[in-house]
């Protein structure tokens, strides 16, 4: 299919990460040891992308292991490469989360900007609020560019020029008294290409980036510490450069526009309702404090102070947060309701009704047609008949292909005809459906626990041994962060696992599986 009904699957994610960053450099700039490291990481990006091999999640994690160890010796900084690499799994994990509770019947360009303006983008906010304020005490000691939003850049400069402007008001050059230097060929290139990474007229691979300052910096003799600042910041400002241009691209200035303004102004409520208890410290908060770390001194530990007190927010926020699409369907007195309980962090119930307003001008963007429902109807209708609510009938399947619904849902037909061959014990025939149902239904069926168990159970009964261990592996791959919904939990054995799959019990209404001895588990 050219637009294939699908969310993004991690692998794109993964690969998009890499790619954005500019840590893959191009070919020329790497020594035959290192471009062979890169091909390596490429292959290993592509499979996770394809997902055609079944070793999904030992991809991902090598592919993660490798993202940490490029971070880290870029950064040279712990606590920052700590805050990038949890921000980053933070969206991961919800994004997994919508996968798991969220069906699609939209093709992968518009899934993929329902999740950047409904689900990555607030949690974003939350990431770089949470720990920006966690390692408070580490980040404070360091300079930066005086735009608290530097890394979304203005109206006038990309987060890179930005950057790089801020370097030499930092050092006290101009762009030609810092690029220069006694070989005047090599200073016209960088001056040349400075000036075009200022206009934003080509973006710069890593590497060049950082040769280029690398040497200027060097040339003057800049404090090791101070470079090593300069040039994270020159990297978290590339990347980001990057991501806003592909927003651009793949979308409009109008669709990026407002992301940034709801960015900064959910971030904005965010510190004014932490703020004031934060600094203040009043006697109620004190007193979870004291209580919490047990007599420590908290004047000589900031650093506790600071964990306590993040962590203290986050659950006054949890519950506003997590139903905030929900409640919005209600109306704001129903977060003023929610957030009355919130003594310490009043101010939050703002930051909880802007998010709503956001929320209510979005989604109907991704609502259903009308001309849309009676396929809608047909699906759910389907999954009543895979539940076992309602029985199968011929005029089902005629009313499927009438309505669209094998268009606007490719995996339905092959899981009703699958799980109806299941029943009757046609293992053959079930296994024939579900294997092609699998092949299109993993990123855009919600609930999807309940088609890979079928699958696992039909695999399992045919003694499809291969079959099995792949599916098997693409559910642990989605239950990487805790999402999976299974009657089964997946960290028992492959052949533990495979046993019980393959005495499990078929019923119209679900799965039963029998327990077995504890020296099998």
């Amino acid at each position: 299919m050219n637009n294939p009904i699908s969310f993004p699957t991690q692998g794109e994610l993964a690969r998009f990460i890499f790619s954005s960053s500019g840590i893959l450099a191009n070919r020329h700039d790497q020594s035959d040891h290192t471009q062979k490291e890169i091909e390596k990481i490429q292959t290993q990006l592509r499979r996770l992308a394809e997902e055609k091999q079944g070793k999904y999640l030992k991809n991902f994690w090598e592919c993660q292991k490798l993202l940490k160890e490029k971070l880290t010796a870029i950064v040279q900084d712990d606590v920052w490469v700590t805050a990038i690499g949890q921000s980053l799994l933070d969206l991961f994990q919800c994004y997994l989360e919508t996968i798991h509770r969220e069906g699609t019947f939209r093709d992968k360009k518009t899934n993929t900007a329902y999740l950047i303006e409904l689900v990555w983008m607030p949690r974003l906010v939350i990431s770089i609020f949470k720990y920006k304020w966690l390692y408070h005490q580490h980040f404070k000691t360091q300079i930066y560019p005086e735009s608290q939003f530097w890394f979304l850049g203005t109206d006038q400069q990309t987060p890179l020029a930005l950057v790089i402007d801020w370097i030499y008001q930092s050092t006290g050059h101009t762009t030609t008294s810092f690029h220069a230097s006694s070989h005047d060929e090599l200073t016209q290139r960088d001056l040349e290409n400075v000036r075009h990474w200022r206009q934003g007229k080509h973006l710069p691979t890593w590497h060049d980036l950082e040769q280029t300052f690398e040497r200027a910096m060097q040339q003057h003799k800049i404090e090791a510490n101070q470079q090593q600042r300069f040039k994270t910041h020159l990297f978290l400002a590339r990347w980001a450069t990057f991501t806003l241009k592909q927003l651009h691209d793949h979308y409009d200035v109008a669709f990026t526009e407002n992301l940034l303004i709801q960015f900064k102004q959910q971030f904005s409520l965010l510190e004014q309702a932490f703020l004031p208890t934060y600094q203040g410290r009043p006697p109620e908060l004190e007193q979870i404090l004291q209580q919490k770390v047990e007599g420590y001194n908290l004047e000589q530990n900031q650093e506790m102070h600071d964990q306590i007190c993040i962590d203290l927010f986050f659950k006054y926020l949890a519950p506003c947060q997590q139903d905030i699409a929900q409640l919005a369907q209600h109306s704001p007195k129903k977060f003023a309701e929610v957030t009355q309980k919130v003594s310490l962090f009043k101010p939050i119930e703002q930051y909880c009704i802007v998010t709503m307003a956001y929320v209510l001008n979005i989604q109907p963007q991704y609502f259903p047609l009308e001309t849309e429902y009676t396929a809608i109807e047909n699906m759910l209708q389907g999954d009543d008949i895979i539940s076992g609510k309602e029985a199968f009938t011929n005029g089902w399947l005629q009313q499927h292909e009438q309505s669209q619904a094998h268009v606007m849902f490719p995996w339905l037909k092959s899981w009703v005809l699958g799980r109806q061959a299941l029943l009757k014990q046609q293992l053959q025939q079930a296994h024939e459906h579900l294997e092609y149902g699998f092949s299109i239904i993993k990123y855009s069926a919600c609930r999807q626990h309940r088609f890979v168990e079928d699958y696992l159970v039909t695999c399992a009964k045919l003694n499809k041994k291969q079959d099995f261990d792949k599916a098997l592996s693409w559910a642990r791959y989605m239950d990487h962060f805790g999402q999976w919904q299974g009657k089964l939990p997946l960290d028992r054995e492959d052949d533990v696992l495979f046993q019980q799959y393959q005495h499990a019990f078929v019923h119209t209404s679900g799965l039963f599986f029998a327990y077995y001895p504890d020296e099998l588990h």
